[in-house]
This record gives C-alpha cells, structure tokens and sequence, in this order.
C-alpha cells in the first residue's frame, strides 16, 4: 500500500478523526499556508491527502464540515498575513488619530478642539472671538474628525486597508478575498462505518438512513 493510498483512505481519515475525539478542530500555525492546519505534526504531502479524505467523506455524509473561522487574504499573492487597518485618504499613511469637533452655536463656527484656544475663563472661538463656557448652551461637540501626521490632511472617515506583510501590496478593505476555515466532526454514518469497519455501499446507506 502507497502512502497516498494509506494517508488518502476513509478509514483512516475516520479514525484520525475518532481518535482526536470526534471532532477535528483547525490548530492555528503562523507560517502555514493557510494559517491554520488540521494536521499540525503531519508532513504537507500527507496532511493534503488526509485533507482530501476529509473533503470527500463529508461529501458523502459520513463527517459533518462546520463552519470554524474566515481569514481575509492578499489577493496579489495569497497570503493570510494581511494587516487590515485605517488609512489617511490622502497619502494611505496609518499614522492617523480621531479629532474631537467643536461647534461654536454663536457663528456655527466648527473646528477642531485644539483650535479653540483656552484662556482660563473657557475656549475662545478662532472665527468670532467669543467665548465658548457652557457645553450645550453656546457650543456642542457634533462628533470627530481624523487627522494625519503625516501630510497634516483632515477628513471624516478614514480608508480601510489590507497590507499584505508577505508581498507589502495595499488593498482596498472592500476588496480583500475570504478564506473560510472547517472543521470536521463525526456523525452518525462515520460512527456506523467505524464500528462496521469500512464504508457501505449505496444502498446499505438508504437501509441506514430509513433506520
């Protein structure tokens, strides 16, 4: 019997499954292709093929695949190592901070907090030059604004973006491809071929299934 034969059989593949308790749970590992792997002390060539038996006992109903995890992915060169963060909208630097928004009710003057230059008695408006005492009487906070350190932009929303750290190409958040993750758990069938040592035939399955 070849490895391929070996490693990629059902039986196997069921009782790797039974013999991890029932259920086969992803393990993360960094440096894994796809960032996590069902079979972390397995070579990649037998980890594929158990994989394969995995996929193909699911179709057949003998495993039930579950949703576990979504990864987002570098669209350039595949890698999960993609670093999703906000981005100024003018230059994309991440060196960006949220700006707290004053509102002067007198002349409808809005600004930045820091512009508001405090004398001691309270703020006084850049525009107009009255003074800003009662939050809620003649000034409210409307909510923030982000600006960059690094080209000194002001905007309301800030970009979100991938940064794949494997091939450093930028991607637009909305344009990031997803990964999804399974595990595999034994059902009922998977546990009738187990204790019947191998997989039936079509159909014994119906005669199962009408049990």
């Amino acid at each position: 019997m070849d490895t391929e034969n070996k490693y990629g059989e059902p039986m196997t593949v069921l009782q790797q499954v039974q013999q991890r308790g029932g259920h086969l749970l992803p393990q993360w590992q960094a440096e894994h292709i796809d960032g996590y792997t069902l079979f972390p002390q397995s070579e990649p060539d037998v980890a594929g093929q158990m994989l394969q038996g995995l996929e193909y006992l699911a179709s057949a109903d003998y495993l039930d695949k579950l949703f576990f995890d979504r990864l987002s992915v570098c669209p350039s060169c595949g890698s999960h190592h993609v670093n999703v963060r906000e981005a100024c909208s003018s230059c994309k630097s991440s060196h960006i901070s949220p700006v707290s928004l004053l509102h002067h009710f007198r002349c409808g003057y809005v600004a930045p907090a820091e512009t508001f230059v405090h004398n001691g008695k309270g703020r006084i408006c850049p525009k107009c030059h009255g003074h800003l005492t009662d939050l809620g009487t003649d000034h409210d906070i409307p909510g923030e604004n982000f600006t960059c350190h690094s080209c000194h932009a002001s905007f309301e929303v800030p970009e979100v973006e991938g940064l794949c750290m494997n091939c450093q190409t930028r991607t637009p958040g909305d344009q990031l491809l997803h990964k999804d993750i399974h595990s595999y758990r034994l059902n009922s069938l998977g546990m009738a071929a187990l204790s019947n040592g191998r997989l039936y035939d079509q159909e014994e399955e119906l005669l199962l299934e009408g049990d």
